[in-house]
């Protein structure tokens, strides 16, 4: 279902990036407004409930969902799975139907068969008998296995066999799950920057901030309900249920739709928290610096976009053949996605030719403006790149923030190829 959203677009609106965009806009903004709903259905009141929402819109962290159209099919399957759940407690058939469809859209929905055991936490009226939720779980399952059969006979493969499942184990799915914790609230440029910044004192100030959030929030738990308290354990399984498809490869938008847990958690918080006065001058200052941090990261797109119009266009002018090697692609442009997927598509589009063999072995991330590349052909065989403001990598590789020493060498696409990335002085 993911894959027919783009071609219907297509069908409708052609290459007209406004309404890719709005679509975006418009799948993040229902995702929002589902979960005000899903928060207010649990007894939070309304103008919680929709502060809560407005808080997870800006979360910095989020800005893929809502620029990247890559990304799009992280706000469907949320979409759905929040449907899944609001549905449950209305008319089980229903949020079965809306379960099948996060299922078609990615197959990583597949733990919300254990959508029906939240309801243990927030059913104080005890409608259901625990039986209840184990059967419709068991339901789930048996859709889940009819579309693997499907998958395996039709379409062919199976999840296992995606690349997320190399080189991963339990040590690795620990250190992802810590990882995914902050990276649904702050984005992992700026993670990646505090932990390994020499700046002791921003590290410190940082800490610091994290630890008095956390200590305000425990604080504020034990002032809690017995109710309340089961709205944040419910939070906490959903964070737990949905970050499990993810544990295997470290992907920063697989948290998004796991990080819908945190806003259940938070809601009760905020509740109790907002009673003191001082906790609202703080939580102004906060949302004017996620509004600010936003508005700049929107412009980083812009610029980004305006970038990819200069690539584009100096493909147009191309005329040749159908296969061709393209260097140097910059996958990101000050960590922002821009060629990052696509490749294929957008040299065909460009050159105008419906399936173009390109290879592009080698690949970049560029961190400024001010950035430039040179070129030298030593001989027949020696081609040399000098990239100025920026990193080479693999196709695949691990990006980065910022430009670091480093040494690697890989062979693809029948080339050798040798990497030295590092500072240098002027």
């Amino acid at each position: 279902m993911g894959n027919l959203l783009h071609p219907i677009i297509l069908f409708i609106a052609g290459f007209n990036p406004l309404v890719f965009h709005l679509t975006g806009l418009i799948l993040y903004s229902l995702c929002c407004i589902l979960i005000a709903k899903s928060i207010e259905s649990l007894g939070i009141k309304k103008e919680y409930a929709l502060l809560t929402a407005i808080l997870f819109a800006i979360i910095p962290s989020h800005e893929y969902q809502v620029a990247w159209i890559a990304d799009q099919g992280e706000s469907l399957v949320t979409l759905f799975l929040l449907l899944t759940f609001i549905y449950y407690g209305r008319n089980r058939l229903i949020a079965l139907l809306f379960f099948v469809a996060a299922l078609l859209v990615k197959e990583s929905a597949f733990t919300g068969i254990f959508i029906p055991f939240l309801y243990i936490f927030i059913d104080n009226k005890k409608e259901k008998k625990n039986i209840t939720y184990v059967k419709d779980s068991l339901i789930g399952l048996a859709v889940i296995v009819l579309l693997q059969v499907y998958r395996y006979f039709v379409i062919g493969g199976s999840p296992v066999s995606s690349g997320n499942f190399q080189n991963t184990g339990p040590l690795k799915w620990i250190a992802n799950f810590l990882i995914y914790i902050p990276l649904s609230f702050i984005p992992p440029d700026n993670l990646e920057g505090i932990l390994l910044s020499k700046n002791l004192t921003l590290f410190i100030s940082v800490a610091a901030i994290a630890g008095t959030i956390i200590w305000y929030s425990i604080k504020s738990f034990r002032q809690l309900t017995g109710n309340q308290r089961k709205i944040v354990y419910m939070g906490l399984a959903w964070f737990i249920i949905f970050i499990l498809p993810a544990l295997p490869k470290m992907m920063r938008w697989y948290v998004f739709t796991a990080s819908v847990g945190f806003t259940f958690i938070f809601a009760p918080l905020l509740e109790q928290m907002v009673k003191k006065k001082f906790f609202i001058g703080i939580l102004t200052l906060v949302i004017i610096f996620i509004l600010y941090s936003d508005i700049t990261r929107m412009i980083t797109w812009k610029e980004s976009g305006g970038k990819m119009n200069i690539i584009v266009n100096s493909l147009k002018s191309y005329k040749g053949e159908s296969d061709f090697v393209l260097w140097c692609i910059p996958e990101k442009y000050k960590n922002v996605p821009l060629m990052k997927l696509g490749v294929s598509e957008t040299v065909g589009f460009a050159v105008n030719y419906n399936n173009p063999d390109i290879k592009s072995p080698l690949r970049c991330e560029i961190f400024s403006d001010n950035n430039f590349i040179e070129y030298e052909k030593q001989n027949d065989s020696v081609i040399v790149f000098i990239l100025y403001n920026g990193r080479f990598k693999s196709i695949g590789g691990v990006s980065s923030s910022f430009i670091k020493t480093e040494h690697f060498s890989f062979a693809d696409e029948g080339y050798k190829i040798e990497v030295n990335n590092g500072l240098v002085s002027d």
